[in-house]
Order: C-alpha cells, then sequence, then structure tokens
C-alpha cells in the first residue's frame, strides 16, 4: 500500500474523526479527547506540548496518525498518546512507519524515553 508521513492539516480533522470512529476499541469519550488535542496542535500553532504524524494515501486522505508530546516536568521523557490507523488499512506497516517516524522525531527534540501506555479499563475483542 501506497502512503507518506506528513504533518496534520486544517483540512484532515474531519476525516480523521471519521477514521477514530470506524476504530472499535475507541469509544466516544475517546474520539474526543483524540480531537481535541488535534484542535490543539492545528489551532495553536506556537503550542510545543502536541506534535501529529499523519500517514495519507495518494490521493491525501489520512490513513492514521500519532499523536505524541513531551511529558511535563520531564526532561527529554515523551508520551505517545494516540495512534490510530483505519481498521481497512491494518496490516499495511502504517502503525509500524509511524511509530518509527515518531520515535525519529523524538530523538531529533532530544528525547530519551517514549511511554506508550495503553488502556486497562477495556477489554480488546
Amino acid at each position: 500500500m501506497n502512503f507518506v508521513l506528513r504533518d496534520i492539516k486544517p483540512g484532515d480533522l474531519r476525516l480523521l474523526a471519521e477514521l477514530l470512529s470506524r476504530i472499535p476499541q475507541f469509544d466516544l469519550d475517546d474520539c474526543s479527547v483524540a480531537l481535541e488535542l488535534l484542535k490543539i496542535i492545528l489551532e495553536q500553532s506556537e503550542q510545543k506540548d502536541y506534535y501529529c504524524i499523519v500517514a495519507a494515501d495518494p490521493s491525501d486522505v489520512p490513513l492514521g496518525y500519532t499523536c505524541f508530546g513531551p511529558t511535563p516536568l520531564t526532561d527529554g521523557t515523551f508520551d505517545l498518546y494516540w495512534i490510530a490507523v483505519n481498521p481497512a488499512c491494518a496490516g499495511n506497516g502504517i502503525g509500524t512507519r509511524l511509530l518509527q517516524a515518531m520515535e525519529a522525531q523524538v530523538r531529533r527534540m532530544h528525547g530519551r524515553l517514549l511511554i506508550i501506555e495503553t488502556s486497562s479499563s477495556k477489554i480488546m475483542p
């Protein structure tokens, strides 16, 4: 599957909302929080708390994304807040490439530790 990695754009928000709604592990609250972070990234260009990498198909339609940022009050620690891939595209290496790109960006930002937590409140099918 062909795709490129790029920064988020304002036109992505609606499409990423639709993508999130297709992921059964994300409930409405999860989707709301995920979209809130994306809005911060798009609307507050000066902020340095959240970053986003989007995987897009050749037509520039988002197939997935990752949202991450520095952990407050730490030195060189980052958190992965969200990673999402369209379920119809699963198994094509999109999630792997998003994680690799995120890791590379964290290294460029002098990150030394990346925290990736999963929710323990949900049972995965």
